[in-house]
């Protein structure tokens, strides 16, 4: 099986609603205007109150209440309500899928994890280039879930060769089995929603980001991100008990193995009022 025939298989039962895909398409087009964006959400009543829920979360800090979506994107910008958009949606596109293979509570929440690293450190770090990290970082993933529903067999199997240490990640295991990656299929799966090259790229590299071919800053963020949030669910400062992590990613991002316990020490502050939200965890 090849990724474009394993995309095809999942096509309708994974996809952006057509609010996400018009919020993007509004977003990119500089005639649209606020009430546009807002009237447009609006027509989703779940995601208008997620939206809602988000902006006015310790996440943003907003000083007053956001009572509207309108006024959501007037304060937020329309980047961050279309990643805002595209992260609600993105949750839900895999809500309700069986899957014996994963904890689907535990999956989002590492990627929510990695969605807050990859703002933190972009918003200190990358030139204010935060606006699509956090969706960079919360989508990176998605490649497993695809992987998980459509082949679990080879899904046990790259586990399996993991426990067995005959490989030390996953994704080397997914391509001695498969000829391709998560990485890769998360990547395609972005690139067949219609979204920007640079999540599609953070995706598709994000174990290997010297290999991104017009986002390597994007594909840096998102390797150090991901292991930033392995390390906040087990609770540890230390590189060692993640799998390396690229240094060339590292000097990219102007960061040091000294930066990163202060940024998993916020992330795992933020990571409560996040997931009540986009997750439902109480």
């Amino acid at each position: 099986m090849t990724i474009e025939t394993l995309i095809e298989g999942v096509e309708g039962l994974v996809s952006l609603p057509q609010v996400a895909a018009k919020v993007t398409q509004l977003v990119d087009d500089p005639q649209s205007s606020a009430s546009d964006l807002g009237e447009v959400i609006s027509q989703d009543p779940a995601l208008a109150l997620r939206i809602l829920q988000l902006a006015n979360s310790p996440l943003y800090g907003m000083r007053q209440e956001v009572d509207t979506i309108s006024r959501a994107v007037t304060i937020l910008g329309t980047l961050q309500i279309r990643d805002l958009v595209l992260a609600t949606s993105a949750v839900n596109s895999f809500d309700g899928i069986p899957n014996d293979l994963v904890q689907m509570e535990d999956f989002w929440r590492h990627s929510l994890f990695s969605g807050l690293a990859a703002r933190t450190i972009a918003s200190n770090r990358l030139d204010g280039r935060e606006e699509s990290s956090f969706i960079a970082g919360l989508l990176h993933n998605v490649g497993k879930l695809v992987i998980y529903h459509r082949l679990p067999e080879a899904a046990v199997q790259s586990m399996m060769m993991i426990l067995d240490g005959e490989v030390g990640e996953r994704y080397l295991a997914e391509r001695s089995i498969l000829g391709f990656d998560h990485a890769q299929v998360g990547g395609a799966l972005l690139n067949q929603w219609g979204l920007p090259e640079h999540l599609v790229e953070a995706a598709e590299f994000h174990h290997e980001p010297d290999k991104a071919r017009h986002h390597p800053a994007e594909a840096a963020l998102i390797h150090v991100a991901n292991s930033l949030a392995t390390m906040a669910q087990i609770d540890s400062s230390n590189p060692a008990d993640v799998p390396p992590i690229n240094p060339h990613s590292l000097d990219l991002l102007k960061l040091s193995l000294n930066d990163l316990p202060d940024i998993i020490e916020v992330i795992q502050r933020e990571i409560v009022d996040v997931e009540q939200v986009l997750l439902g965890v109480a």
